[in-house]
C-alpha cells in the first residue's frame, strides 16, 4: 500500500484506515512518501519524528523505517547544497531549473520562503507567512525580562532602556536579553501604532 503526499492530509483518518487494513495482508507494506507537513501534530510529522526516534536508538521497532532527506535548518536555503540534501535526484528528475525558478521566486516574494522551505527543503515549517521564522523564535529562548523603563529593541533579542543609568547593575551596558513573549508584545504594540 502506498500514501502518498501524506504531510499534505488534512487529518488522520485515511492513514489509519489503511494503516489498521494492513492486517488483512500476510506480508503487508504500507510505504508513505511525502514532504514533510507544516506542524509537528500532523500524521507525517509524527511518523518522521518517530522514525528520528528510532535512528537515535531511543525505541525499537524492526517494522518500521524512516529514510529522511532534508536541509538542515541553519543552511543556506538558497544553496545547492540545502537543494541537494533534500532532493538527492536534483538534476535528474528533479528538475534543478525549476527548483532554481522557484528560488529566486521565494527570495524576491518573502511570503513563499516558507513554502520553499518546506515543499523543496522538506523543512518542517508552514507554508503561510509568519510574524517570525522559526530561526528566530528560536534564538529567543530564554528567561530574560524587559528591563523596567526599556522602551525599545536596540539590536537582535536586547531592549535599550532610554536611561540605562537608572538600572544601576541590572543592565550590562545599555542593553539586555528579552524573552520571545515580550518581543511578540512589543510587536503588537507597535502594529497597533501604525
Amino acid at each position: 500500500m502506498i500514501y502518498d503526499e501524506l504531510g499534505s492530509a488534512d487529518g488522520r483518518a485515511l492513514f489509519d484506515a489503511m494503516d489498521s487494513a494492513l492486517g488483512a495482508r500476510e506480508n503487508p507494506l504500507m510505504l508513505v512518501i511525502s514532504t514533510q507537513a507544516a506542524d509537528d501534530f500532523a500524521p507525517m510529522s509524527q511518523l518522521i519524528d518517530y522514525g528520528l526516534q528510532l535512528k537515535g536508538g531511543d525505541i525499537r521497532d524492526s517494522a518500521f523505517h524512516l529514510t529522511l532527506y532534508s536541509a538542515p535548518e541553519d543552511s543556506d536555503p538558497w544553496s545547492r547544497k540545502a537543494w541537494r540534501a533534500a532532493n538527492p535526484a536534483l538534476g535528474d528528475f528533479r528538475s534543478l531549473a525549476d527548483v532554481e525558478r522557484l528560488a529566486k521566486q521565494a527570495q524576491r516574494m518573502p511570503a513563499r520562503e516558507n513554502a520553499f522551505r518546506n515543499l523543496i527543503l522538506n523543512q518542517r515549517v508552514a507554508a503561510e507567512a509568519r510574524f517570525m521564522d522559526q530561526a528566530a523564535w528560536r534564538a529567543c529562548a530564554g528567561e530574560s525580562e524587559i528591563p523596567t523603563g526599556c522602551s525599545r529593541l536596540c539590536r537582535p533579542r536586547s531592549w535599550c532602556h532610554p536611561r540605562p543609568e537608572r538600572l544601576g547593575d541590572s543592565l550590562p551596558g545599555r542593553c539586555r536579553r528579552v524573552s520571545c513573549e515580550a518581543i511578540l508584545l512589543a510587536a503588537r504594540r507597535s502594529a497597533r501604532a501604525q
